[in-house]
């Protein structure tokens, strides 16, 4: 992995911008081959997400994909949460992440989280 992109992520796992938690909706994920643990706090008002926030035991690459996700889903209806996937986040930045699949696993623990909202938000249309 590219030295910036370390550095990155260990920013964020130190200074996390959406790590806690808000009175929202709850949605939780586990990955069992390494244990990370989420939690997100999604306020929706009117489809929309207002505010999200996450909690959990988390290593700084599922850390950093739960901040990367939260950055970019916050002011987004939920319809529009199906556009979003690991290459968009990443970016060419991350290009190595998504060719090693126990890292990106750990990346997209978050979005795994967000599908259950997601598959929810589909029946409801």
């Amino acid at each position: 992995m590219d030295k910036v992109f370390l550095e990155e992520i260990i920013y964020r796992y130190k200074h996390p911008l959406h790590r806690g938690k808000n009175s929202g909706q709850k949605i939780a994920s586990e990955n069992v081959s390494c244990g990370d643990k989420i939690t997100i706090y999604l306020e929706i008002f009117d489809d929309k997400i207002v505010d999200a926030k996450f909690d959990g035991s988390l290593c700084s690459i599922a850390n950093y994909g739960a901040e990367l996700l939260l950055d970019k889903i916050i002011g987004q209806k939920i319809t529009e949460l199906s556009q979003i996937n690991s290459a968009d986040l990443l970016g060419e930045i991350g290009a190595s992440l998504l060719q090693n699949p126990v890292r990106l696993k750990c990346f997209e623990l978050a979005q795994i989280a967000l599908n259950e909202l997601k598959s929810a938000s589909q029946k409801r249309i």
